[in-house]
């Protein structure tokens, strides 16, 4: 047991570095980093987005909530940046996907979309069915989520995924956590932004409170648009 905890934190290890450096870093792209799984969930106008939806466009993913308080407002206003960059280039989506979809429904994505300042109509805020918004986050991207206020993630989970699911929360950068009430506990989840190819392939990952994120996305964004 303690051999095979090694193996899986090592693993975690080297994904967790996937973040630094851009496509080009070597002279010629990387392979994918996996497939983006089949999804359908609803944006903050009540439509179905299915992941056909995303093919034939770059797509840069984050993962947010209305009520997150500390990491989401950072991924965002890289988001909100990133809209103006590509005000006029109809080939990029930016898709922000709610980690608190029982409570961010359109309605309230609507609303919080308005208050950031959205203006462009290729930015998406997605929510849906909690299973399969935490399938596509966890075993889609990859990324860390934890709701502790869900008992089916806390108790009815083995004790190994349990303890698999907090190292991945753990080792994930730039955690984001925000308070909803006073027994409500923080939503635990990455803040990663996330680059998604045209064939919808995952292609990169970026933390958020790097220096250099966005120059690195719009650096890797042009070598997908070739």
């Amino acid at each position: 047991m303690i051999g095979f905890m090694l193996v899986v934190l090592m693993g975690l290890g080297a994904y967790a570095l996937q973040s630094g450096g851009s496509l080009f870093a070597f002279g010629s792209a990387p392979p994918p980093l996996g497939d983006v799984p089949a999804f359908t969930l609803q944006d903050q106008h009540g439509r179905d987005v299915p992941k056909a939806d995303w093919l034939g466009s770059v797509v840069v993913v984050n993962f947010i909530y209305s009520r997150c308080a500390k990491a989401c407002p950072l991924s965002v206003a890289h988001m909100l940046k990133l809209q103006t960059v590509y005000s006029a280039e109809d080939r990029v989506q930016l898709v922000s996907i709610s980690v608190d979809p029982e409570y961010d429904t359109p309605d309230i994505l609507a609303s919080y979309a308005e208050g950031l300042g959205v203006r462009s109509p290729r930015w998406s805020f997605l929510t849906g069915e909690k299973d399969e918004v935490y399938r596509l986050a966890q075993d889609g991207f990859r990324l860390g989520v934890i709701d502790p206020n869900d008992v089916s993630q806390t108790s009815d989970l083995p004790a190994l995924r349990r303890w698999l699911a907090h190292v991945v929360a753990y080792v994930t950068p730039a955690t984001a956590l925000a308070h909803s009430g006073e027994d409500h506990q923080p939503i635990q989840h990455s803040a990663r932004l996330v680059v998604v190819d045209r064939q919808g392939r995952i292609r990169q990952y970026y933390d958020s409170k790097d220096a250099d994120v966005l120059q690195r996305v719009e650096r890797d964004v042009a070598t997908l648009l070739r």
